[in-house]
């Protein structure tokens, strides 16, 4: 196992942010200071030749300038928060509304335009790149001093992704990475096969908030329980898919949640997750940004699999609990394993 870190760049302001890689024989990834974000991720195809899977830019200007969370965390709550507000333990707390009354990814700036402070750290299973960030009672509008703690590392074919949180005060927390996925490298990923461990998913308003309805996927276009390519139903959605998959049987162990298959290259990507659901995502909005190399993405380039807590989830009590308390620690895992077909 390699380990490296280096200086990405330094900001216009002149804040340095630095790049961390780690690299095995299955796996070669990068992560940026500036957002937490996953900058690479070089996996192999049947043939043994490596491409990046994740989409991205080559420079940190790239992602100060860009919008789209490219491979960054987010939070302190992914997703929608409806109406832009909440009620805990019988106070109201009123959030930024960034997105048509809405809070969306918990407000502006947002996780991805933050320069987290990072390190590399030694772990019974070998390095790992750790960021953490703390964030001020009130920020955003959410109550408690809250510390956040990423934490990245390889074992052999699987890239660990392990988020946690503590908080002085009563909080609402839901963690994501928001990496848009491409095995096959560039180009759409329409061809892309996708098996989803998900017989239900929610039902969302005009701007995409849950109603609190768990809806059946069979006969829609939500329906991955067997696989089936990204682009079959895909013009029952504009062209986009934007929605939020339940997993089976949530039980807060970490389980298969989604698998996705590129025929050509055959790179396989698993998804396990200890999260009740994930947003399934397939860059609808990313048209027009130039990336890596100077390549232009252009919609449907990617897909993203956010794993999460319900959207909305502080506004629904039958959605499963998003409830920080003092003394408690927050902690979410996803892993992505790689493998050839």
């Amino acid at each position: 196992m390699k380990a490296k870190k280096q200086l990405f760049g330094t900001t216009s302001w002149g804040q340095r942010v630095n790049l961390f890689t780690l690299e095995n024989k299955f796996i070669s990834a990068s992560f940026s200071e500036y957002g937490a974000a996953v900058t690479s991720l070089g996996i192999k195809n049947n043939l043994g030749e490596v491409s990046d899977v994740v989409l991205g830019f080559s420079t940190l200007q790239g992602y100060v300038d860009n919008w789209g969370s490219f491979g960054s965390m987010v939070g302190p709550y992914a997703n929608r928060i409806g109406g832009g507000c909440f009620e805990l333990d019988n106070k109201i707390y009123q959030l930024q509304k960034n997105e048509k009354g809405n809070t969306l990814h918990g407000g502006f700036p947002g996780f991805d335009k933050r320069n987290w402070r990072g390190k590399l750290i030694c772990t019974l299973n070998g390095p790992a790149v750790q960021f953490t960030l703390k964030l001020k009672d009130g920020e955003h509008g959410f109550p408690g001093n809250r510390k956040i703690t990423v934490r990245y590392s390889i074992q052999h074919n699987k890239l660990y992704c392990e988020y946690f949180c503590t908080t002085d005060k009563p909080t609402v927390i839901s963690l994501t990475n928001h990496s848009y996925f491409n095995l096959a490298g560039f180009g759409e990923v329409k061809n892309h096969l996708c098996k989803f461990e998900c017989s239900k998913y929610l039902e969302v308003d005009q701007n995409l908030v849950p109603t609190g309805k768990l809806l059946d996927v069979k006969n829609t276009a939500f329906d991955f329980t067997n696989e089936k390519s990204v682009g079959k139903d895909l013009p029952l959605q504009n062209n986009g898919f934007d929605n939020f998959m339940v997993i089976d049987s949530f039980d807060n162990s970490t389980k298969l949640a989604a698998t996705v298959t590129e025929p050509k290259s055959g790179r396989v990507m698993k998804v396990y997750t200890n999260q009740p659901g994930f947003q399934f995502y397939t860059a609808n909005y990313i048209g027009g940004v130039r990336g890596k190399f100077g390549i232009r993405y252009n919609q449907n380039d990617g897909l993203c699999i956010e794993t999460s807590n319900y959207p909305d989830a502080p506004n629904k009590k039958q959605f499963p609990t998003s409830v920080l308390r003092p003394g408690e620690k927050y902690f979410s895992q996803t892993i992505f394993e790689f493998i050839n077909q």
